[in-house]
C-alpha cells in the first residue's frame, strides 16, 4: 500500500498502512464502539519517527 502524508500545523505525519493492521482494524469494530479501534489502527499505521 502507499504512504500517506498529512501536515497537521507545520508537522508531517506518514502512515504506512497495511492489510494486517486493517484486518486488525475491522475485527475489532463492534457496534457500541468504533472510536477505539480507530484510534488503534492510526497509531499502529503511523511511522514511529512521527510519533
Amino acid at each position: 500500500m502507499e504512504k500517506i502524508n498529512l501536515v497537521v500545523c507545520k508537522k508531517e505525519i506518514t502512515f504506512e498502512p497495511n492489510q494486517t493492521a486493517y484486518n486488525k482494524f475491522i475485527n475489532e469494530m463492534a457496534m457500541d464502539n468504533k472510536v477505539a479501534p480507530a484510534h488503534s489502527y492510526l497509531m499502529r499505521i503511523v511511522v514511529p519517527e512521527c510519533k
